[in-house]
């Protein structure tokens, strides 16, 4: 007879919800990512490229992290209005002082750049638009260990 809870259902629905979860935070930064590409481009200039450090909490767990951020800051003018931005792009950059650095060296201050800017919103840009490999990371992770809780379901643990 066909048994609907097993002793793996509880672990294969963590599994599910987990996968899910990581897919869709994923997909709320490849969504933007992507229509990026087709944003207006504008001409901008860098404000600050100065590396800072702060201390952030540990995601799931106790305890805190020194993460640093590029301190990019550029600005841009659309329609008569001046706009300031952080964001360089939707790929992220890793949270190390060197990482900081390498992406703060690549947008040297009071130099001339591209900026590309949503336009209804125009106070959301980038530098660099589209999505990057860590944003379909994300994604396929999140479906990989969707993927394991539905198989560890279907095919329980001692079944014959």
């Amino acid at each position: 007879m066909f048994r609907i809870i097993t002793p793996t259902t509880a672990p294969a629905l963590v599994l599910q919800l987990a996968g899910l979860g990581l897919s869709i935070n994923g997909l709320r930064e490849v969504i933007p990512a992507w229509r990026s590409r087709a944003w207006i481009r504008v001409t901008g200039r860098i404000v600050a490229a100065q590396p800072m450090s702060s201390v952030a909490s540990v995601a799931w767990g106790k305890g805190t992290a020194l993460v640093w951020d590029p301190g990019v800051i550029y600005e841009y003018v659309v329609d008569g209005a001046t706009y300031r931005s952080q964001r360089v792009s939707f790929r992220g950059h890793w949270p190390t002082a060197e990482g900081a650095l390498r992406v703060a060296r690549r947008f040297q201050t009071r130099k001339k750049v591209t900026v590309w800017h949503d336009p209804v919103h125009h106070d959301q840009s980038v530098l660099v638009p589209g999505p990057g490999l860590a944003n379909f990371v994300q994604v396929g992770a999140g479906l990989l260990i969707f993927a394991a809780g539905f198989a560890l379901n279907s095919h329980p643990l001692g079944a014959a």
